[in-house]
């Protein structure tokens, strides 16, 4: 009794079963799962009564993936198989929506930033040149473009 007091007091917080499911928003067997698979076992306490320490449970959360939720298996869950050729279409349609560069008009505005990255100067810089007129500007909203001819023209020798 006195060795289980001791262990107690070094511990911040034990937890039954379902207050450490709570505490991770899990389903008691997605949590079991989840514990198992990543070797974080309960402690047994007096009366065989298991608790799960709360130093585990939040080393367990930071080796978690973020953007991944746990669901438990069941009839919720959809796997969606493909043939070669309906995945060969998926992906020609997803590469044709993934191209953003249109030719001829791509290139031909810059932002204040890029201009002075290709000119090497700072945005004070281009700021001077737009305003006396050695740079052509283009006003779309609060965003300022430059137009990549004008660039051109002003780093030819």
């Amino acid at each position: 009794m006195e060795n289980v007091q001791t262990i107690v007091l070094g511990w911040p917080a034990l937890m039954k079963l379902e207050t450490a499911s709570q505490y991770l928003s899990l389903d008691s067997q997605t949590f079991q799962l989840l514990a198992n698979r990543n070797s974080v076992f309960p402690v047994i306490i007096e009366d065989d009564e298991t608790r799960w320490r709360k130093v585990d449970l939040d080393k367990l959360i930071r080796r978690l993936p973020h953007e991944t939720t746990y669901k438990s298996p069941g009839p919720s869950v959809r796997v969606l198989r493909l043939d070669e050729s309906s995945l060969e279409t998926l992906a020609t349609s997803i590469s044709g929506k993934l191209k953003t560069e249109k030719p001829g008009n791509a290139s031909r505005l810059v932002s204040i930033r890029e201009t002075a990255d290709l000119m090497g100067v700072g945005r004070s810089t281009i700021y001077r040149l737009i305003e006396s007129g050695e740079l052509t500007k283009l006003k779309i909203g609060r965003r300022t473009l430059i137009e990549r001819d004008s660039i051109d023209q002003l780093l030819a020798p």
